[in-house]
């Protein structure tokens, strides 16, 4: 297969602290090809925040008016231009909006554009990761070999994107040649709109998951929690999870210990669960101290809500929870229906409930082996192997 230029767009900066699906595409695809990861420009709206980490090395680059370049591998190059965007999620008229997204538009082409010829770079393949504002325009000004849309989340469902999004995002997709989906049901919603839309399944860091050493102990602020241990690790986000599941499960099973580890939203913040003696927050952890927590997980969970945001997300949580042996117990989802047969799925909170005790008096080594078996099927090498097929690479 000869080597290809990829030029990849995202809505999730380079440096976004969470990781993101985009970031581990990137680096697997560099393995065969070149890749320039583009960060997407800083808002108008956000010179003057200082929230955001990035927001200072962005407005650098932007005085310097040239691009700045972070070599990740000999193959994948993080790109950071001098470009600033317009702040216009919160125009509510049409026209206008569309007005200053093609302005927006076409400051991204120019600069990507100027990159590429310094780079000496003609033929590449675009790839936009769910930006469907400011990639909009992109295919008008760019001559790539093909424009590629990965779809990796239902955007258009959340509030802060709801104004435009219904009417701006079936558009883009029609607009570009391909749509590759993480979530079968994310691949059925973009076929409506481009017959060319696959899905593509999703990836997972197994080797994280399997290849550690157990904990000689438990972490400090584990330690002291006695009982079995139902944990989530995540982002805590009440448009995502069910409060009221969760305060049920621990309510009815005083047993239980219910650990939640991961960042919290108001939502949550403000939620009766911090009155719960049996509920635990123990607030947002480092990516490489996750596996000493959910060693000591006696069951995992994903308590998500059922609305239009969840319905055909990829819950890449459980491919970290498989990937351990974990015994699993999530919300019956569409995108959750894959793995049925090596988790429990519920569709009410008795049955949640009832799961998870099935799952702590089941558990044994041999499912804890095939919960694996399966888990170490979703890797990136396999997920991006099939977009090159569908790219006919």
């Amino acid at each position: 297969m000869p080597v290809q230029n990829f030029v990849i767009i995202s809505l999730s900066p380079w440096d976004f602290e969470y990781g993101s699906n985009i970031r581990d595409i990137a680096l697997e695809l560099s393995q065969k090809h070149k890749v320039w990861f583009v960060n997407i420009p800083v808002k108008r709206s956000e010179v003057f925040r200082k929230k955001k980490k990035w927001i200072n090395s962005r407005k650098e680059v932007i005085r310097s008016k040239k691009p700045s370049y972070q070599e990740i591998n000999s193959n994948c190059t993080v790109v950071t231009l001098p470009t600033l965007f317009e702040s216009i999620n919160r125009i509510k008229p049409k026209r206008i909006f569309d007005l200053l997204n093609q302005l927006n538009g076409k400051r991204y082409a120019k600069a990507i554009e100027q990159m590429l010829t310094e780079k000496g770079i003609h033929n590449y393949y675009l790839i936009n990761d769910n930006d469907f504002y400011s990639g909009l325009y992109l295919p008008d000004y760019l001559s790539a070999k093909k424009n590629i849309y990965y779809l990796r989340d239902y955007m258009r469902a959340m509030s802060y994107w709801k104004t435009h999004s219904e009417r701006i995002e079936p558009l883009l997709i029609s607009k570009y040649d391909i749509t590759l989906a993480n979530s079968t049901f994310l691949a059925q919603y973009a076929a409506a709109f481009n017959s060319e839309s696959y899905y593509v399944g999703q990836g997972c860091d197994i080797d994280y998951f399997t290849d550690h050493t157990p904990p000689q102990a438990p972490p400090i602020d584990l330690a002291s929690i006695k009982g079995e241990i139902i944990g989530y690790v995540g982002a805590l986000n009440s448009e995502r999870l069910n409060i009221d599941l969760i305060e049920y499960i621990a309510q009815n099973n005083p047993s239980y210990q219910i650990v939640l580890i991961g960042p919290e939203d108001s939502g949550f913040q403000v939620s009766n669960l911090h009155h719960i003696s049996n509920v635990h927050f123990l607030g947002k952890k480092d990516f490489s101290e996750l596996y000493a927590y959910m060693y000591y997980f006696n069951v995992c969970i994903n308590p998500q809500n059922i609305n239009e945001i969840t319905i055909g997300n990829y819950p890449r949580k459980i491919d970290e929870y498989l990937a351990m042996g974990k015994p699993t117990v999530a919300t019956h989802t569409i995108s959750m229906e894959p793995f049925q047969t090596v988790c429990y799925l519920a569709k009410d909170k008795e049955a949640f409930s009832q799961c998870i005790q099935t799952a702590l008096e089941e558990n044994t080594s041999s499912k804890e082996q095939t919960r694996k078996q399966l888990a170490q099927s979703h890797t990136w090498k396999n997920s991006v192997h099939l977009m090159t097929q569908y790219l006919n690479l």
